[in-house]
């Protein structure tokens, strides 16, 4: 269960307009598509016209440059995978989310953990004496693979999250 709800807040266009505040919150993990979340705000406004006056656990961009059914889908990651998927949700307006289980590398508490990660699983350094290992770089090595790789990082709550190229 995710600690997450991403909601949008639906105004009624003519109670507002006439100065009365008529909304209702929809928890967006509640629908599998746009068409069930429009009936659901049909029933609630009527022949009205509405509008999204406010979100919850929704990303800053996500408002003004997503479809309902883009905040379907991120909602119903988000209640699989919670924290990695508003990390992928940075990576760009436009991200698509049906690469998002495929392209998670995987979370880090920082760099450090995460060039220990890389240098055990892709690196041989069996034959690199402890006295010299002991003396790499992490910090150095983090900045060559932030720019001469494919790998995209984003920290997102204290934690380094690390998504593999598209």
């Amino acid at each position: 269960m995710s600690k997450f709800n991403p909601s949008i807040y639906v105004a009624n266009l003519a109670d507002y307009n006439n100065g009365k505040l008529n909304g209702k919150w929809f928890s967006l993990s509640d629908f599998s598509c746009s068409e069930d979340l429009l009936g659901e705000i049909s029933a609630f406004v009527g022949d009205d016209e509405w509008e999204i006056h406010d979100t919850a656990d929704l990303p800053q961009h996500a408002y003004k440059h997503w479809d309902l059914d883009k905040m379907i889908e991120f909602a119903g990651l988000v209640s699989i995978h919670g924290e990695p998927v508003y990390a992928y949700a940075e990576l760009d307006i436009d991200v698509d989310f049906s690469e998002f289980e495929d392209r998670l590398f995987g979370e880090y508490s920082d760099s450090d953990e995460f060039v220990e990660f890389y240098l055990e699983h892709y690196c041989d350094l069996s034959n690199v004496p402890d006295i010299v290992k002991c003396h790499l770089d992490y910090d150095g090595i983090f900045r060559d693979l932030e720019c001469g790789s494919d790998f995209n990082f984003v920290e997102f709550n204290g934690s380094l999250f690390v998504f593999s190229p598209a």
